[in-house]
């Protein structure tokens, strides 16, 4: 496993949050319908995509999950809307990269990774980069099987 230091910028993020059975393909599919709504997917567009499991979700049995996409200051969210802008402070992550089926044996391996490190652990919010997304995600058997990520495990 090939790992590299990284320190995010601070970054204004656009965020939806999904509680439920499916909350990973809850939040993607209302924050990328929003971001299309938006032209925030176009091509000339610089953006970056992040999702992160939200522990906070865990009561009565349900998986929250959080996804995030960059933002520039231009871009306002309606009270009404399901998508909220926050700022997002960054940090220095150890990160390291994996397909999705690969995923959860990827973080074990991360997190060993960094226990065995001379980093200590950080306190900032641990992120999942989607560097590529399934080419049709409107479609509801859209396949996640080739999905790229980057794996970010803070450290200080």
């Amino acid at each position: 496993m090939q790992v590299r230091i990284v320190r995010l910028d601070p970054m204004r993020v656009a965020c939806v949050k999904a509680l439920g059975a499916t909350p990973e393909a809850d939040a993607w599919s209302a924050l990328l319908a929003w971001a299309r709504e938006k032209g925030l997917l176009d091509e000339a567009r610089p953006y970056r995509l992040f999702g992160y499991d939200d522990p906070s979700g865990g009561k009565n049995g349900l998986h929250g999950y959080d996804t995030w996409i960059t933002v520039s200051p231009d871009i306002r969210c309606r009270p009404e809307e399901r998508v909220q802008i926050q700022e997002f402070a960054g940090g220095l992550y150890a990160v390291t990269r994996c397909r999705l089926p690969d995923i959860v044996d990827t973080w074990a391996r991360l997190r060993e990774w960094v226990t065995n490190s001379p980093y200590p652990l950080g306190n900032h919010q641990w992120l999942e980069e989607y560097l590529t997304l399934p080419a049709d995600l409107a479609h509801p058997h859209a396949s996640w099987q080739d999905t790229l990520l980057d794996l970010y495990h803070p450290v200080a």
